[in-house]
């Protein structure tokens, strides 16, 4: 089924103040208006522009910083960009913190049938749906337990389980599959696959680049609130992978430097790249 979902970010920006002085971590191009007051603004996302259609499977990455959360925030309205237009057409459901909207003191049963009202639907007419929950999350006898005795992992195939039979238009998961066993994690992907098959959009923020190639269609690579690369999954993750090898490469060697300039190597060898030659 068709329902004409869409997403559409022109130019977006989300700023933050920040009093003393500029990080050393951030360059001039991340720091928006700097003054003598010692007050700038860091860039959490700068001019972030992507459209997001009806069946895409959508993966972010990038490093800790990038922007993936800030950009999963405003899809999901939690957040107001500071610049830029936003234009949303699909009811937004987000998993951005396991467990969240659950209640501790109440059973997992409980809270299903809190979540479901909440989306009104009523106890009587939705038997069937409760039981289906159930029977995804795979709690067995811990359905009926506090919320307050269950595991992290436990908590995330509550909440996934509960998302995944709202059948929401747009679901936005932030890291969340990473959590659990992998017989659930493939579980989980397949109703991804499902749910796009119906014509809904689905958001994933991760750092497993093998959860990005199995589960999306597209991958966008943020950097610094930037966007570096949006493509095929395969392509960007490959790209991104060996960015940060590079990096670390570079980060290794950098260290040997200063280690050859402070010790005397053996006679006959130099630093070369990473590794120890003879002349």
């Amino acid at each position: 089924m068709n329902r004409n979902c869409s997403i559409k970010l022109t130019e977006v920006g989300k700023f933050y103040s920040q009093k003393l002085r500029t990080p050393s971590n951030f360059s001039d191009a991340d720091v928006i208006g700097y003054s003598n007051s010692g007050v700038s603004k860091r860039a959490a996302l700068n001019g972030l522009s992507i459209s997001i259609e009806d069946g895409e499977r959508v993966g972010i990455i990038g490093q800790n910083g990038a922007g993936k959360s800030t950009l999963l925030q405003i899809i999901s309205g939690i957040l107001a960009p500071t610049s830029g237009e936003m234009s949303i057409s699909g009811k937004v459901t987000a998993i951005l913190t396991l467990g969240s909207g659950l209640r501790e003191d109440l059973s997992g049963r409980e809270n299903i049938y809190l979540d479901f009202e909440l989306h009104g639907k009523s106890k009587r007419g939705s038997e069937d749906d409760v039981e289906a929950v159930i029977e995804f999350a795979e709690l067995g006898k811990f359905i009926d337990f506090p919320m307050r005795t269950y595991s992290t992992g436990m908590k995330a195939r509550l909440a996934f389980s509960l998302v995944a039979h709202v059948e929401p238009e747009i679901l936005i998961i932030d890291e969340s599959l990473s959590v659990g066993d992998a017989a659930f994690s493939a579980k989980a992907g397949k109703r991804i696959k499902q749910l796009c098959d119906q014509g809904a959009i689905v958001i994933i923020a991760s750092h497993s680049m093998y959860s990005i190639n199995e589960l999306c269609s597209r991958c966008l690579w943020l950097d610094k609130g930037h966007l570096v690369m949006d493509g095929h999954p395969e392509t960007v993750t490959r790209a991104y992978s060996d960015s940060v090898r590079a990096r670390d490469e570079n980060d290794v060697l950098e260290k040997f430097k200063k280690f050859d300039g402070t010790h005397q190597l053996a006679e006959g060898f130099k630093l070369s790249e990473l590794y120890l030659i003879s002349d």
